[in-house]
């Protein structure tokens, strides 16, 4: 008997069965054994679309597994096999372990943002051109197929267990050369947010927009919704705004610039009603400050109308790419088609000011201020503050409701959060004064 989808998803290790039934058609059933005797018991009722999956538990390092040996001794099996890097926060990174000249540019997908992790990878790359990959001690993940193998290496990041996890699929050929890149989600919020990304980047295909993947193939069905978009190689922006950042904003502004009364945008009355929900579900001290921050930015605009352009949603160094003197842009599952001006530009300087630099809120909140009114002054959104207090309002928001429903496992969301509030706190008192903001941190 094979698995069910629902009895799949609830059995099978790192969500095996969604993402590589995307990235191996042909595969739709999966059946997890425990060992070699189960394997050869199930493998001659095995139906042309199904497949073996097994598990091999982590080793001391050193010691060979020889599942996948053992898998090969099935009468014409053909085996993949996986090594499982441990990632942040309960994630695994999963790399096919041949052929051996793939692995290194796999080894991108493992976590970069701590220096730990980057000293990691840059140890692993020389291990793998050796093939001691397979000594490390990992666990790994075997998959058997009746018919013919795959042709093409996998890579896959599982994120985060959780309402909101997805798998990002590596696909490249022998050499490693990547060929496009799958995001898959297999729970309903996941999948929500598959299906945004491929309203956006179908959208920004239309308006001819050459900053963002390519939208090559797409899925969704009641269990997984997955993407396949063309890949992006390159080097990671750096952590600073400079020409290229400004140049890919302007780009952006310009595919869709509008101007709209404040009850028209539709992601500002979204942030509003959000901020009325979380007033019983969040502690008073967050909701009243950004309650405040709403009321004041809504005195301070009055009756006029607010320039708004497209916004990335998540424009931060780790979803932009440099290639070729100009900077892509990833993960585009929050794009907003009409968002205050200035939203991607605010968000980018305070996320690298918590996360990267670990500025203090006001003093972050100064250096925003200054470059708004200084070298990025075209961006705003009627003025500095004005620009600073959406921006914030909408992201600080945004975050509290999805941690409402399930808080990440992270330090760093408490730092945003207190940082946040310390800004909130400032521009709130500016807007109820009507008092410039650089005179009142001045003083």
């Amino acid at each position: 008997m094979t698995n069910t989808p629902s009895q799949a998803r609830a059995d099978m290790p790192w969500c095996v069965d969604s993402w590589l039934r995307a990235a191996r058609p042909g595969c739709e059933d999966f059946v997890l054994v425990d060992d070699l005797h189960e394997a050869r018991m199930r493998w001659e009722s095995l139906g042309p679309a199904e497949v073996l999956v097994a598990l091999a538990p982590r080793r001391r390092p050193g010691r060979r597994t020889h599942l996948a040996r053992d898998f090969a001794s099935l009468c014409g099996a053909t085996v993949e096999r996986f090594l499982a890097f441990p990632g942040t926060g309960g994630s695994r990174v999963l790399v096919g372990a041949a052929p051996l000249a793939a692995i290194p540019r796999s080894l991108d997908l493992l976590p970069a943002g701590r220096r730990r992790w980057r000293i990691v990878r840059a140890l692993l790359r020389p291990l793998t051109r050796f093939g001691l990959g397979p000594w490390l001690g990992l666990e790994e993940l075997v998959v058997a197929y009746r018919h013919t193998g795959p042709t093409t290496h996998l890579s896959a990041t599982i994120g985060v267990p959780g309402l909101f996890r997805k798998t990002v699929v590596r696909e490249a050929d022998a050499r490693g050369r990547a060929l496009r890149f799958l995001k898959v989600g297999d729970t309903e919020a996941s999948r929500d947010r598959i299906r945004r990304e491929t309203r956006s980047l179908m959208l920004l295909q239309d308006r001819g927009f050459a900053q963002a993947p390519n939208l090559l193939d797409r899925n969704d069905s009641a269990h997984v919704a997955w993407l396949a978009q063309s890949p992006i190689e390159g080097r990671r922006s750096s952590d600073d705004l400079g020409p290229l950042h400004s140049t890919f904003l302007k780009t952006l502004a310009d595919s869709h610039r509008s101007v709209l009364p404040l009850a028209s945008i539709e992601s500002v009355q979204r942030t509003l009603q959000d901020l009325d929900d979380l007033q019983d579900r969040v502690d008073a001290t967050w909701w009243n400050a950004m309650n405040d921050l709403a009321r004041g930015l809504r005195g301070v605009l009055g009756d006029r109308a607010v320039p708004c352009t497209p916004s990335h949603g998540d424009f931060t160094p780790w979803n932009l790419i440099e290639r070729d003197e100009e900077l892509i842009a990833i993960d585009w599952e929050f794009y907003e088609d009409a968002a205050p001006a200035g939203r991607d530009l605010c968000h980018f300087h305070l996320q690298t000011g918590i996360l990267v630099r670990h500025v203090a809120g006001a003093e972050l909140l100064v250096e925003l201020l200054d470059l708004l009114r200084g070298p990025f002054r075209t961006s705003c959104c009627l003025d500095a503050e004005i620009t600073v207090g959406f921006a914030l309002l909408h992201q600080a928001v945004h975050d509290e409701r999805i941690h409402a429903i399930e808080r990440p496992p992270f330090e760093q969301v408490e730092w945003l959060r207190d940082a946040r509030l310390e800004m909130a706190r400032i521009l709130a008192l500016s807007f109820a004064d009507a008092t410039p903001l650089h005179l009142e941190l001045a003083a």
